[in-house]
């Protein structure tokens, strides 16, 4: 589906949380917990505590793209390597899961949803990554939120 007058075309998320994040309010909300919940069952996404431990995780968000060998997915553990400015070797880090805020107050536990920001912890400290545009798994694609015509 287009969104008006970006020129990009969204796929899966449907229209009320297309509506949120397109609002203007997507960097600088403060969502409510249950403002969380309500958009995070409607975002495509996948939970990490469904996959198995030596699976890859490739997650891109809007600068970098994070790969994640999944060690322990009940606990949200992983080696991640991104290609950007932080992780750029191999981390044992743990998935906490998404954000909408930007600040990691209210997450999705355990969840890698599209559109939204997603929090890794490392001995570095916490990173909020850019909004989540693309996910694979053992690399086949698993969703995405945008591309082009």
């Amino acid at each position: 589906m287009r969104r008006p007058g970006s020129g990009r075309y969204t796929v899966g998320m449907n229209s009320d949380v297309r509506r949120t994040l397109d609002s203007g309010q997507k960097y600088r909300w403060k969502a409510e917990l249950a403002d969380l919940a309500n958009l995070a069952d409607d975002a495509c996404g996948i939970d990490v505590r469904a996959l198995h431990a030596g699976q890859i995780l490739a997650v891109k968000t809007h600068y970098t793209t994070y790969r994640m060998q999944i060690t322990d997915p009940q606990q949200g553990r992983a080696i991640v390597e991104g290609d950007g400015s932080f992780l750029t070797t191999p981390t044992d880090a743990t998935i906490i899961g998404a954000t909408l805020s930007g600040r990691g107050s209210s997450v999705a536990n355990g969840r890698v949803l599209t559109g939204f920001r997603l929090v890794i912890a490392a001995d570095e400290g916490e990173i909020i990554t850019s909004r989540v545009r693309a996910v694979s798994v053992d690399g086949m694609p698993w969703f995405s939120e945008f591309h082009e015509a």
